[in-house]
């Protein structure tokens, strides 16, 4: 692991879940590196990829200093991780160990959160530590979300594919699968779904945006013989696509609310 790698690590099952995308689907977001090969984001893209013996695409990006390429690790890994509270209160406890004098604003600022917050961490140090019940709930819970998963992304694809066929604009269609993403995100257990969302919707934003996609579907919706579906059908079709548990795009992950997963 790079020195510059701040966030919580992922749970066995999250990279689980990670490994077997990679290995379907190969790297699908590049590993961001600064220009002295320290990865600032995708430490565990990075080393999966390696153990599989599979290349990776990478961006380079150019720091001035440390203290920049923290930033910019920092900044990458939350925009791409939802954290719990407790996490955020282990990465504010971090911070504080590595930057004793940096103040309460200044950490804050850093990681998008309240200084009051910081002030409370670092009064009573590191505080959130699970049991053994709580780790195993955890991983109980990770294991149905594994398997509800099942078929999710070639689902997903076709439904995005079909709409492109149809002439279905490409921002409306992004729009709904950002939608999706943030649903996905907001649902117990965090870490694992936001993993999921993550590679999942990453993915299929990508092939919205693909250029040898866009030439081979859209051109279906140039004939002469094209009839555009009724708007009625496509909104009813976005929103279903914006709905990750939506029974007709993935059954098996509507088989179950997702808070009871």
């Amino acid at each position: 692991m790079s020195d510059l790698q701040f966030m919580p690590d992922q749970t066995p099952e999250a990279l689980a879940v990670l490994r077997a995308d990679i290995l379907e689907h190969g790297i699908q977001v590049p590993v961001v590196k600064d220009q002295h090969g320290r990865i600032l984001d995708g430490n565990n893209r990075a080393a999966i990829a390696d153990q599989l013996g599979i290349d990776y695409p990478v961006e380079v990006v150019h720091v001035a200093d440390d203290e920049e390429a923290e930033d910019r690790a920092i900044s990458l890994n939350l925009k791409r991780r939802s954290i719990s509270q407790a996490q955020m209160r282990e990465l504010i406890a971090d911070q504080i160990d590595r930057h004793p004098d940096m103040s309460d604003r200044a950490i804050a600022k850093r990681l998008g959160c309240s200084h009051p917050t910081v002030a409370s961490v670092r009064k009573g140090g590191k505080s959130f530590h699970p049991d053994a019940a709580e780790l195993e709930d955890a991983r109980a819970r990770a294991e149905r979300v594994v398997t509800a998963m099942s078929g999710f992304h070639e689902n997903i694809v076709g439904v995005v594919y079909w709409l492109m066929s149809n002439g279905v604009e490409q921002i409306r269609i992004i729009r709904a699968l950002r939608n999706g993403k943030k649903m996905m995100t907001q649902h117990e257990p965090v870490e694992l779904w936001s993993v999921l969302a993550s590679h999942c919707y990453e993915t299929f934003i990508d092939m919205v945006l693909d250029e040898a996609v866009v030439a081979e579907t859209y051109v279906q919706a140039e004939g002469p013989a094209f009839l555009p579906l009724e708007e009625e059908f496509v909104l009813e079709t976005l929103a279903r696509l914006a709905d990750p548990f939506a029974s007709d795009i993935s059954t098996r992950l509507a088989d179950g609310p997702p808070q009871d997963l």
